[in-house]
């Protein structure tokens, strides 16, 4: 939660940070009591100039990356004509506002790990991520009709390579780009295991971008995010590799193959054992 300030300086009481924020212009929201406030009121020329300019800023600053998730909200806001009256620079607004929209999106994903998360194994079974807790993950979202396909014998390769000290590779069909994988999981299955031998966990169908996003992906891409500090998967075979305590640290695009990973994988598996 976050306090609320009127334009003069008196509090509103608490605000939760993860509401719909509608465009009435009638509190500000702090996310540090050492960052002044901003009030937020109705001034509709401003907000349009303003939001184009924050949002450029945001892009630029590993601080304000975090906003990316809250854009379709922060552009309901109307921006303060009191920050000049204020004495305000530009910067202290900017800075204001991103660190705002970053306490956010931690309060949103306080709590949230990835060993907390159920899935279902592709034959149905529910399987919590816990069981793959003390592993460094390779986590995939993969497809059988894709371009990046023939990805499945160097994902297996490295598998088999970094298996037994302590690492795997999960897979999670997704037919959301292109429907490149339109068949059941049983049926994935059996192309996974008859074309490319694989022995990693697979699981069951999932949705990685949209309303219907499983929980595991969300927080992936809240925590890891892709080009342009954009959260939304692109294709399928995009990658992220998980340390053995549950950090996602590193995001791999689709192209880049199993190959280009191994070094990676090597020297997280390295620094765990040291």
């Amino acid at each position: 939660m976050v306090r609320g300030f009127d334009g003069s300086g008196g509090a509103l009481g608490l605000i939760d940070a993860t509401s719909k924020v509608s465009g009435a212009g009638d509190c500000a929201w702090r996310a540090d009591d050492a960052v002044p406030l901003a009030t937020v009121i109705t001034t509709p020329s401003l907000s349009a100039i303003f939001v184009m300019g924050f949002m450029g800023i945001l892009a630029r600053q590993r601080t304000a990356q975090a906003a990316t998730r809250f854009r379709g909200r922060l552009n309901l806001i109307n921006f303060p004509v009191s920050f000049r009256k204020r004495g305000w620079s530009r910067d202290m607004a900017q800075v204001a506002m991103a660190q705002v929209a970053h306490g956010c999106l931690t309060r949103h994903n306080q709590g949230v790990s990835v060993y907390g998360i159920s899935v279902n194994d592709i034959d149905g079974t529910p399987r919590s991520l816990a069981d793959f807790r003390g592993k460094a993950l390779l986590i995939v979202n993969v497809a059988s009709r894709c371009g990046f396909t023939p990805q499945y014998a160097g994902l297996e390769s490295l598998y088999r390579e970094f298996k037994d000290r302590g690492f795997a590779v999960l897979g999670f069909p997704c037919n959301q780009f292109g429907a490149q994988e339109p068949g059941s999981n049983e049926e994935i299955a059996s192309f996974c295991s008859s074309q490319y031998d694989v022995t990693f966990p697979m699981f069951a169908k999932v949705n990685v971008n949209g309303p219907a996003t499983h929980p595991l992906f969300r927080m992936l891409k809240t925590s890891r995010k892709g080009l342009m500090g954009t959260e939304s998967i692109k294709w399928n075979f995009t990658k992220f590799l998980v340390d053995r305590v549950g950090n996602v640290v590193r995001r791999y695009a689709p192209a880049d193959s199993p190959d280009t990973i191994r070094g990676d994988i090597a020297a997280l598996l390295a620094t765990d054992e040291e």
